[in-house]
């Protein structure tokens, strides 16, 4: 378990808390080549899940774990080694990469990525920094390099951990409350826009061939 953590499992934790008042999941199947995560979404590390739903779109599989507690969400953190909810499983037994948002506490704003995934990336890492976010990777054990951690357990067996300090994510609306992350700023249009724009959006349908005049 994890310094902090209080539970092992999901099912400890649904077992303690009641769904739909202390916690949800957002589970959103929609057959692609990736999933959007955010695990400790809500209030447990405030701005990720409205991070995952909009770089989702429309186009992407998507799943949140959001903490509902008017305090001490942190206590429903799960770590992303032991995060078993069957829901979020389920959906990666069929998506080949998984990218999962994550935030920690430092104050400075840096995004941090991890993952086994190291081609998307070094892509991440190019978008993000051309559109003027501080972008490191993680080298720590905190990386997302062990095959057990969330974001390597979709059919592709690699994925992305992207982690957003306290500081990022506060840019990114006018506070970190409930009520103050429904007001974007620019740094989370421009953040959205960074990360779909390495993902393989689907491609537009081909027209139909004209019919011949009679």
């Amino acid at each position: 378990m994890a310094p902090g953590d209080k539970y092992n499992s999901f099912a400890e934790l649904a077992g303690r808390h009641r769904e739909g008042q202390d916690w949800r999941h957002i589970v959103v199947s929609r057959h692609a080549a990736v999933a959007m995560l955010a695990p400790h979404g809500g209030g447990i590390e405030p701005g990720t899940s409205e991070l995952a739903i909009a770089i989702a779109g429309d186009e992407f599989s998507l799943y949140c774990f959001e903490g509902l507690r008017r305090w001490r969400n942190a206590r429903l953190h799960i770590a992303s080694t032991r995060f078993d909810d069957p829901a979020c499983l389920e959906l990666l037994q069929d998506v080949p990469t998984a990218i999962v948002i994550h935030g920690c506490a430092e104050r400075r704003e840096i995004v941090y990525l991890g993952g086994l995934h190291a081609e998307l990336r070094t892509a991440a890492e190019e978008s993000l920094a051309a559109a003027g976010f501080r972008v490191a990777q993680d080298t720590t054990i905190h990386g997302g390099t062990d095959q057990a951690n969330l974001c390597n357990r979709c059919a592709g067996g690699r994925g992305l951990q992207v982690e957003l300090s306290r500081g990022m994510r506060a840019s990114m609306f006018a506070g970190l409350r409930p009520s103050e992350r429904q007001v974007r700023t620019a740094a989370f249009a421009a953040f959205v826009a960074g990360m779909r724009a390495i993902l393989p959006l689907p491609s537009a349908p081909a027209l139909p061939a004209p019919t011949p005049d009679a």
